[in-house]
Order: C-alpha cells, then sequence, then structure tokens
C-alpha cells in the first residue's frame, strides 16, 4: 500500500478462539513491523480497506472472520478516540498478540505502561498470577471476581466494603483512617508474592491504588502521618500481575442506587458495596443525584490513575496488564473479563 513499508512480519501462531461463539476454529494470528507516513487514521484506513478487499464480514462479535487488522502501536502515541484507540485497550493481556508482537519487536516500549512487549508477555506468563477487579462501589466487582475465580479454578478474596465505607466519609482525616484501615485488611488478606500457594489465580475485588485515589487530595498533605503510612502499606503490597478496571454511566449508577434502596436490596449480595456505602454515611440528607456525582468524580481519579501518564498520584506503580471494561450490563461485563483472563492462557 502507498505509504507503508513492511520492516518485519512474524510467524503465524495458532491460538483457540477467545470469547466469541463456542466451538469455533483455531485462529491464525501474526504481527507486522510497520514504517508509514500515514497519520494514524489513515493508516486505520488502510487496514479497513485491506479487509474490505478480502470480504471481511462483521457478522458476529469475536466470531470467525477471514481476517481482522488491528493497530496496536503507533510509535509513543497515545489516542482515545471513539473510532480509534491507540494502544490497543486489550492487547496487554492477549498471549495471541503479545507472542507475535515479540517474535518482532521484543524491546519495543508500550507507551502506557512504560514496559517492553517482552516484559508484558512474561507478565502473563506467571504460574500464578494475581488479578486484581476494581471499581467505584455499585460497578459489580465482587460480582465479576467471583465469576473469574470460578472460572480459573482460583480462590477469591473479597474486600470491597472496607472501600465503600471509607469513599463514604467526608471528612478527610476519617477517610484516611479508614482507607488504612482498609489496606491492613487487604494486606492481611493476600497471599505473599513468593509463595506459590496451592491456587494458579489469585482474584480480588479491591486493589489498592484504588485508596490512594481515593485520598489523593490529603495523603501526601495530612498533617499527620496517616498519609505516609497509607502510602507505605500500598507500596508494600505486590501488585497484581493484571488489573480489570470496571467503570460505568451515570444513568446505570443511577439505577443501581435505586436498587439498594428498594426492597430487595437487603436480600441479595448484589452490589453489597454500594448498599453499605449508602448507608454508611454520617451525613443523613445526602440525596441520590449527590451520591451518583460523588461516585463519578471517584470513578475518574481511578481512570485517570489507570491511564497515560502523568500518573495520578505520580507515586502509584500501576500494574503491567490493565484491561477497562463498561459494566453497565454486568453480564457483558463479566464476559468481557473471562475472555480477558482466557486471552493470557
Amino acid at each position: 500500500m502507498p505509504g507503508v513499508n513492511v520492516l518485519q512480519t512474524s510467524h503465524f501462531h495458532e491460538s483457540k478462539a477467545v470469547g466469541g461463539p463456542v466451538d469455533q476454529p483455531a485462529f491464525l494470528n501474526g504481527a507486522c513491523l510497520l514504517e508509514t507516513d500515514l497519520p494514524p487514521r489513515e493508516l486505520l484506513g488502510t487496514l479497513q480497506a485491506v479487509e474490505n478487499t478480502l470480504e471481511r464480514q462483521r457478522d458476529v462479535h469475536w466470531g470467525p472472520r477471514t481476517i481482522d487488522l488491528d493497530l496496536l502501536l503507533y510509535d509513543a502515541l497515545q489516542l482515545d478516540h471513539d473510532d480509534l484507540t491507540v494502544p490497543h485497550p486489550r492487547m496487554t493481556t492477549r498471549r495471541f498478540v503479545l507472542e507475535p508482537c515479540v517474535e518482532i519487536a521484543p524491546d519495543f516500549l508500550h507507551p502506557s505502561t512504560g514496559c517492553s512487549l517482552r516484559d508484558l508477555l512474561d507478565n502473563i506468563s506467571r504460574p500464578h498470577r494475581r488479578i486484581a477487579i476494581c471499581g467505584v462501589p455499585g460497578t459489580g466487582t465482587g460480582e465479576v471476581a467471583s465469576a473469574v475465580a470460578d472460572a480459573t479454578v482460583g480462590h477469591a478474596f473479597h474486600g470491597s466494603i472496607p472501600l465503600a465505607r471509607a469513599l463514604a466519609q467526608p471528612d478527610p482525616h476519617k477517610r484516611l483512617e479508614l482507607s488504612l484501615a482498609a489496606a491492613e485488611c487487604w494486606h492481611s488478606q493476600l497471599p505473599p508474592e513468593s509463595n506459590d500457594n496451592e491456587w494458579q489465580t489469585n482474584v480480588s475485588d479491591y486493589w489498592l491504588g484504588s485508596l490512594a485515589t481515593l485520598n489523593q487530595e490529603t495523603i501526601d498533605t495530612a498533617p499527620c502521618d496517616l498519609g505516609k503510612r497509607l502510602q507505605k502499606r500500598i507500596a508494600s503490597c505486590p501488585a497484581p500481575h493484571v488489573l480489570i478496571v470496571l467503570r460505568v454511566s451515570a444513568d446505570a449508577l443511577d439505577e443501581r442506587i435505586r436498587f439498594c434502596r428498594g426492597p430487595f436490596a437487603g436480600g441479595s449480595d448484589i452490589f453489597a458495596d454500594l448498599e453499605a456505602c449508602l448507608t454508611s454515611s454520617p451525613v443523613e440528607d445526602i440525596n441520590d443525584s449527590s451520591w451518583r456525582e460523588q461516585l463519578l468524580a471517584a470513578q475518574e481519579r481511578l481512570l485517570a490513575a489507570v491511564g497515560s501518564a502523568p500518573r495520578v498520584p505520580a507515586w502509584l506503580p500501576i500494574p503491567k496488564g490493565v484491561v477497562l471494561i463498561d459494566a453497565d450490563d454486568l453480564g457483558d461485563a463479566t464476559h468481557h473479563a473471562l475472555a480477558a483472563v482466557e486471552a493470557m492462557a
């Protein structure tokens, strides 16, 4: 194609189909290293033109297809548009992507994580992986973590309620106290990084970095040593190999807040963290719209921390593998989380 020069091409790597209809045939995956003077969107258009020439069909999501060309990386560029996201948002946990990439460009840096492609592949190749599912109360982290642990024959660690209670606390000092208590609880739950226990996969419905984003305005400036103690506790806990971040829309939060206010909330564990958040605040007259805005603000801080650099807060270490999943439909979110984990195999 004009404006494109193919520098290297990997071998084909066969892999089982992930996430789509059952009983699909195996897929063949490869990677190319290109030199181009086309800007990203024009290069994407060129790739789609190749797909159309080969009569690519888009009938079933993640279903069988003649060809599927993705733009994974473009130098150190980071883009997030409706029609193009670079780096590719799911590549850090996909073995069928990383293996052919490492074959031709092992030292190429992934700009969002700062890791080489070889490091990203090594990260998901551990025999005992640690996976964290995180999000603000009401995103369904507990439900997704349980499903992932069941699917991987792993062990689920639940602890989203302490985060919910800390978020509900308006006083910054008391929020730090609750966050430190949550960090101590989570730290004691998770096995040491060097401990290859009987569980192949450990799955938690929390991430200690959430506590850093929750307290980011006060953690560095607190007059007492609470902030420093929280930083130290977060830094001393082994980071998960993969972080799955669930995000929800304002409409979904409204619906789930109404559910937690309704007559069936107490009889179900679903969204128990959101219910704990709503009932833990010392301020009794907070209306539902205020809760929604507070939760959305906390979500924006979390997304900023795991998104493109600069990090917020700057000292917070981010896991090498990060996957963002929309969780307005909890069934779809669970399906995408399971597909992300299955793609590591």
